[in-house]
């Protein structure tokens, strides 16, 4: 497997030509509930990229994985300890200059793997930019939320996914996150308000810090939280990002893998 982070510059330099995409996962360092670390949206993404990198493989795209984005934008995370978060202007700027680098070196193709939903408004306005300055075949966010919202009818028992919830829980133990089932809570009984906070429903969502409206920073119901869902919605997503590679390769493009 193709990995940046562990490969020397001649090493990058020699594939570059030879990619399809690269892949550049971003995440966040926020609290997730009792039963999840800090680190969820990062180690998501960047496992996410992994298996998005093995399919590819199986399909003969030729994926390279980028070093991971940990930090982002969760400052409505803040009152919970272990929480860090960028400003928009700050995140935007950082990830707008890793594409500059990117770009500078040659890299045409990058599929961003976004583990986290704060990060959403900070990225669109990177890539304004990047799209703007830069050399582009392929520029695109992925949200892997989105793919299951439109294909995953029916895998998550509550019809819920916001926030270390069932969905965000079950992809978790399919990709060997560290998981305390045991301290999983339904958030939804707590408070029943929450069950509007609901991306599988509404297109946009305003939220609130998360401490005025949830005592273990839950939103969802963790406690259904399944490997096998997990693996459910983890096959749509990274079949639905190679659609979107392949969508952007033409015969003239595709190199050998």
């Amino acid at each position: 497997m193709l990995d940046f982070s562990r490969m020397t510059w001649p090493e990058i330099r020699d594939i570059i030509p030879r990619l399809d995409a690269l892949l550049l996962p971003l995440g966040s360092i926020e609290q997730h509930g009792f039963h999840l670390p800090v680190d969820n949206d990062y180690y998501t993404a960047r496992e996410l990229a992994r298996e998005i990198q093995k399919r590819g493989k199986k399909e003969g795209i030729n994926l390279a994985l980028s070093f991971a984005l940990p930090v982002g934008c969760s400052h409505h995370h803040m009152a919970f300890p272990g929480s860090v978060s960028l400003s928009e202007e700050v995140f935007s700027r950082v990830l707008g200059e890793i594409l500059q680098s990117f770009n500078s070196h040659g890299i045409r193709r990058v599929l961003i793997v976004n583990g986290h939903g704060g990060n959403a408004p900070g990225i669109e306005k990177a890539l304004v930019k990047a799209r703007e300055e830069g050399k582009w075949e392929l520029l695109e966010p992925f949200y892997y939320w989105e793919t299951l919202k439109k294909r995953g009818k029916g895998i998550l028992k509550s019809g819920h996914y916001f926030h270390a919830c069932e969905g965000e829980t079950s992809l978790a133990l399919a990709l060997k996150q560290r998981v305390l089932m045991d301290r999983a809570v339904n958030s939804l009984d707590e408070n029943g308000d929450l069950r509007n906070l609901n991306i599988l429903k509404s297109k946009e969502v305003t939220v609130p810090p998360f401490h005025h409206i949830t005592t273990s920073g839950v939103i969802g119901n963790s406690t259904l939280g399944e490997k096998s869902k997990g693996e459910k919605i983890l096959n749509l997503v990274t079949m639905e990002a190679i659609k979107i590679i392949q969508g952007n390769l033409t015969p003239n493009s595709k190199t050998a893998g």
